[in-house]
């Protein structure tokens, strides 16, 4: 997951131009199956806050969602635009857990 999550980066920034926002999804660290994916999650968080501070003096923001797998896509759709959006400029290096209700 790990690699996956700092490739998708990477490629990312060297597509995108600067004031741009990247988001990842994850499952939600209670809903892992095992001690290796929580500890997966963990690493992807410290990558996530990694990836915010390298990227950031280009104007990049880099968050993470972690979000219930009981959750409709519905349901996250404002969350995942609030997040990409102008109005969380200064959001970056975060991970947001979203719940379904």
């Amino acid at each position: 997951m790990l690699h996956t999550v700092h490739e998708t980066a990477r490629r990312y920034a060297g597509q995108n131009a600067a004031h741009s926002s990247l988001t990842v999804l994850l499952p939600a660290h209670d809903q892992t199956d095992s001690w290796q994916q929580a500890g997966d999650i963990a690493a992807a968080r410290m990558l996530i806050a990694s990836l915010a501070c390298e990227l950031g003096p280009r104007a990049m923001r880099v968050n993470a969602i972690e979000m219930d797998l009981a959750a409709a896509p519905s349901e996250l759709v404002p969350l995942l635009r609030f997040v990409a959006g102008p109005r969380a400029q200064f959001l970056t290096g975060q991970t947001i857990r979203a719940h379904a209700t």
